[in-house]
């Protein structure tokens, strides 16, 4: 069998935690080989045992302090210098956080850079609004997605888990891995005669050479039943793997579609697994975040300003001090 390649970064220190757990972990069969990269603007996030070759961390910067624009500049001037150190495999996957300064930043930059060299690229994205400054750079970063995919004629498909209090961070981290180990799956499918090809996957990410859709941001769900597939309305691109001889029970009318047959005996808990992109809930998520950021304006400028403790009474030194 062909042995296929995904690169897997992890960027900022909540996409390296969620590809840390991947680093040294010996390839299944019928699934791809993970080349494990996490890259930050500090070194607080990388324990012990994690070996350097795996490891990117800026020079002469310490963390970026969930301010998007600290180290914009460093970032974009050292991409490429990452993707020459770490570069792509056959298909290409980013974890990041959406609300943190450095992977909302790396992120769209090394996408962009996948859809320079023409290689499929997937990003994982957390979405976090616990803070003011949290909600907003999520925003920021969705608008960068789309806007870049806009701007560069070809989408952004990011799979978006949102941490919530009804589905906290541990749900978050599970949902994550299996997604990866999924399209791990579907990346190692490619060739070994199983009808799926890379010009495909290629397709299938980069629907808008094979559909009249134009270049957005788009998600990605993983469909594994029946139930989960009656929650997509208007699929546009679909890959699909099927265990060998397996008819399609769920089949979805995309614009575009491409399938594959596993090897017999690869992952028969999942008979079928459909990859599926839509843009369709695409203004309501960013309409579920921007809420957020509305809200926390309104605390904001409905907030008392304080007046100054001291009056004209005070006698007060030149540095302040009220004696």
């Amino acid at each position: 069998m062909t042995e296929r390649t995904l690169s897997l970064y992890g960027a900022g220190g909540a996409g390296s935690n969620q590809v840390k757990p991947f680093i040294g972990v010996s390839t299944l069969p019928g699934y791809a080989k993970m080349d494990c990269t996490l890259i930050d603007t500090s070194d607080s996030n990388i324990t012990d045992g994690v070996p350097e070759e795996n490891v990117f961390i800026l020079d002469g910067v310490d963390g970026s302090g969930k301010v998007r624009a600290q180290n914009y500049e460093v970032i974009l001037d050292t991409t490429r210098q990452i993707l020459l150190q770490h570069p792509f495999g056959d298909v290409a996957v980013i974890v990041f956080s959406a609300s943190g300064g450095s992977g909302s930043v790396f992120a769209p930059i090394i996408m962009q850079e996948a859809i320079a060299k023409g290689v499929p690229i997937i990003g994982i994205v957390i979405g976090t609004h616990g803070t003011a400054k949290e909600a907003e750079n999520t925003v920021n970063t969705l608008k960068s997605m789309d806007n870049m995919a806009r701007k560069n004629g070809v989408p952004f498909v990011i799979i978006y888990e949102r941490n919530r209090r009804d589905y906290g961070r541990k749900k978050v981290d599970e949902a994550i891995r299996a997604a990866i180990l999924q399209i791990s799956l579907l990346v190692g499918t490619m060739n070994n005669n199983s009808g799926l090809d890379s010009a495909d996957i290629k397709n299938w990410v980069y629907f808008q050479s094979v559909t009249d859709v134009p270049a957005q941001l788009a998600l990605l769900d993983i469909i594994l039943n029946e139930d989960s597939a009656k929650d997509i309305s208007d699929p546009i691109s679909v890959a699909s793997i099927y265990d060998e001889g397996h008819d399609a029970e769920f089949p979805f009318a995309s614009d575009y579609g491409c399938e594959g047959f596993k090897a017999s005996g690869i992952a028969p808990e999942h008979k079928e697994v459909h990859f599926v992109i839509s843009i369709s809930d695409v203004p309501q998520l960013f309409g579920m975040e921007k809420e957020q950021v509305d809200r926390y304006r309104e605390v904001k400028n409905s907030r008392v300003v304080q007046s100054s403790l001291t009056d004209k009474n005070d006698k007060t030194t030149d540095d302040g001090m009220v004696l």
